[in-house]
């Protein structure tokens, strides 16, 4: 599972974290942080993933670069290790990518609940996991 904001590090079961906007989770008990850490410089509004490939994330928020790479307000990331996948063009206008922008992108195929923003807003909603080989994101499930 996924989390984007603004925050810096957090803490769970007496463990501090430190992540710079985004983190991963698993999506069981005891829900533990996963290793993957991103690093992304300013805050992040949304998370989507695109069709079946959940080896990549798309994120988009007011942010200039992710993992030490430069790119402006949206990114693909690899969500094995959160490095910025080049060959997209990670660079947006300086309107920032919102929860409504996102959220027509996120495929049921992808099968790892999201939710973005401070708090989840009214109306968003999670894919649930189905057995499906292609969707198995690595370290952030």
């Amino acid at each position: 599972m996924y989390a984007v904001a603004s925050f810096t590090r957090i803490e769970w079961n007496g463990t501090v974290y430190d992540r710079s906007n985004i983190l991963s989770f698993s999506a069981t008990a005891p829900f533990s942080v996963t290793p993957w850490n991103p690093g992304v410089n300013g805050v992040v509004n949304s998370i989507a993933f695109s069709g079946g490939n959940c080896a990549d994330a798309y994120i988009g928020g007011r942010f200039t670069a992710v993992h030490g790479t430069k790119a402006s307000d949206i990114a693909e990331i690899s969500t094995s290790t959160g490095s910025v996948v080049t060959t997209f063009r990670h660079a947006a206008r300086s309107t920032p990518i919102t929860q409504a922008a996102a959220r027509p992108q996120v495929p049921a195929l992808c099968q790892t609940p999201v939710w973005a923003g401070s708090s989840p807003p009214a109306g968003w909603y999670c894919a649930t996991r189905r057995a499906r080989p292609a969707c198995t994101p690595g370290l952030a499930d």
